[in-house]
C-alpha cells in the first residue's frame, strides 16, 4: 500500500500507451494492493496468484519462497535473479514535534536504546507534561505488515548490538523477548498495512493515542501536508 499512488499513476500511463496491447488484444493491469505478509499467505494458500508481484522488501519474498518450498518440494514459485529494487526508503522514528523536543532533552538522541528506557515510563518522569501519561509506541502488525516486521527486526538488532548477521539464537533469548516486549506493551493499536497506517490510525487518533510511530520515511514526508491540513501537533 506505501507503494499505490505512484504505482497506480504508472499504471495508468501503461494503458493510456500504445505499449498497452498484444495482437489486437488491450492488455489491463488489476492492481492489488494489501499488506506484504498478508499477501505471502495469499500467494501461498493460492487465494491470490499475481502475475507480478512487488513486496516492500526482500524479507517477503525470501519468506514466499521458504514457504513455498515447504509446501511444494523440488519447485520453484519465481526466478530471484533478476528481482531488482524499484524503491528504498530508510524506516524511521515519526514523533510529534513536541514529544521530541522532550526526548532530546533528557535522552540527546533518540534511538532504540533511548526509547527502550522511555517506554515503560510517564512523560512527566522524563520532563514532559503530566497530562501526557505514558509514553505510546506505533507500528503496524509484524504479521502482517512490512514495516511492523522491519520494526522488530531492528529492535532484535539493538539488543543484540549487530548491524547484520542476526541469528536464531540471537532472537529467541528470553533476553531479546524482555526488550522487544517493553516496545510492544506501549503500542496502543497495530495497524494492519504500512500505506494506511499513518491516515487511518495514527492521524485519526493524534498524539492521544500515538506519540512514536515506526514507519516508512517516504510516507512521513508524503502526509506531512495531511497533519497541516487537520490541525493537528506537527
Amino acid at each position: 500500500t506505501e507503494k499505490e499512488p505512484w504505482l497506480q499513476a504508472a499504471i495508468d500511463r501503461f494503458h493510456k500507451s500504445g505499449a498497452a496491447t498484444y495482437q489486437g488484444k488491450a492488455i489491463r493491469i488489476q492492481p492489488d494492493s494489501n499488506g506484504s505478509l498478508s499477501l505471502v499467505d495469499s500467494i501461498l494458500s493460492g487465494q491470490v496468484k499475481p502475475v507480478a508481484w512487488s513486496p516492500a522488501s526482500v524479507i517477503e519474498l525470501n519468506q514466499l519462497i521458504d514457504g513455498w518450498h515447504k509446501k511444494y518440494p523440488g519447485q520453484q514459485i519465481t526466478n530471484t535473479t533478476d528481482a531488482q529494487p524499484l524503491v528504498k526508503s530508510p524506516l524511521v522514528f515519526a514523533i510529534w514535534e513536541d514529544r521530541a523536543q522532550i526526548l532530546l532533552n533528557h535522552y540527546k538522541s533518540i534511538d532504540w536504546p533511548t526509547l527502550h528506557d522511555a517506554m515503560p515510563r510517564k512523560w512527566a518522569d522524563i520532563g514532559g507534561p503530566a497530562e501526557w501519561q505514558l509514553v505510546k509506541f506505533g507500528q503496524t502488525s509484524p504479521a502482517e505488515s512490512n514495516s511492523g516486521l522491519l520494526t522488530i527486526l531492528l529492535m532484535a538488532y539493538a539488543f543484540s548490538q549487530k548491524q547484520r548477521n542476526l541469528t536464531v539464537n540471537d532472537v529467541t533469548s528470553p533476553g531479546c523477548f524482555s526488550y522487544l516486549d517493553a516496545f510492544e506493551s506501549a503500542v496502543t493499536a497495530f495497524g494492519h498495512s504500512s500505506g494506511t497506517y499513518l491516515t487511518r490510525r495514527v492521524f485519526v487518533s493524534g498524539p492521544s493515542s500515538y506519540d512514536i510511530v515506526a514507519t516508512d520515511e517516504n510516507l512521513v514526508l508524503t502526509n506531512q501536508d495531511i497533519v497541516k491540513r487537520a490541525g493537528l501537533p506537527k
